[in-house]
């Protein structure tokens, strides 16, 4: 049997991927090269989505140890300090709430909807409506009801409260497109685990907004404020999370 170096050299030239140095010929060509431009692209663009739900979660656990940490040093201080350390624990519980409801009302709606548009706007405008009524709202009304005088504080008409509240809205947002692009185990965990801090969440920020806006004796209501709270935070979620995003969903197709 005869060998013919030609169809080896022929092989070779439609087979091999460029490896030369500068200055020598390479054997790919430019269609090859964009090609595997894109394989690279799309492969960084994977392992971004891949470690942004695991690094905003990272980041949020760092910010509520610190949060702790600062409000054991208030504790030594003078009261006035002790409430604005409840204050302060609030406002952050508030906005890790508010991009974990993102999460939720983003994946349930694109689950019944292909509307790209729509999910944006009803993700950012749905979570930032029902968190205040679960964070602020309600828990100042459970407040009266157990006989408190409660201040009312909203954070859509504070400049530095609202900004930061777009800041979380937006992280939300894309760790849920994230999410929904990486359908796997790994990310149904990860979305189920997010789902717990979502109600851990809501539920710390429902408590240290009563401690700090007026309820100092919560201890000998624990359990009326046991009630209030499941009312409080439950509903605003399951409204946030499936009722209010399912039903736009099945509406806008």
């Amino acid at each position: 049997m005869s060998f013919d170096s030609r169809d080896v050299t022929t092989n070779h030239e439609h087979d091999s991927i460029c490896m030369c140095p500068s200055g020598g010929q390479c054997s790919i060509d430019a269609d090859e090269s964009v090609r595997l431009k894109k394989i690279s692209l799309k492969l960084i663009y994977q392992e971004v989505l891949c470690h942004l739900p695991f690094t905003v979660l990272s980041i949020i656990l760092s910010i509520v140890i610190l949060s702790f940490m600062y409000f054991n040093e208030m504790l030594s201080s003078a009261q006035e300090n002790v409430v604005y350390a409840y204050h302060v624990l609030f406002h952050v519980f508030h906005y890790i709430h508010i991009l974990f409801a993102v999460i939720g009302t983003y994946l349930m709606f694109t689950r019944f909807s292909g509307r790209k548009i729509w999910a944006i706007v009803i993700s950012l405008l749905v979570p930032a409506v029902f968190c205040t009524f679960s964070d602020a709202i309600l828990p100042a009304v459970a407040g009266t009801l157990l006989g408190v005088e409660m201040d009312m504080h909203i954070c859509f008409f504070y400049p530095d409260d609202l900004f930061n509240m777009i800041i979380f809205l937006l992280v939300g947002l894309l760790c849920a497109y994230a999410l929904k692009k990486k359908q796997s185990t790994q990310a149904s965990l990860l979305s189920f685990g997010m789902h717990f801090c979502h109600i851990f969440a809501s539920s710390l920020a429902a408590l240290f907004y009563m401690v700090s806006y007026g309820f100092d004796g919560w201890v000998d209501s624990l359990g009326m404020l046991f009630v209030y709270l499941i009312f409080c935070v439950m509903i605003p979620c399951v409204m946030s999370d499936l009722v209010v995003p399912l039903y736009l969903a099945r509406k806008l197709e």
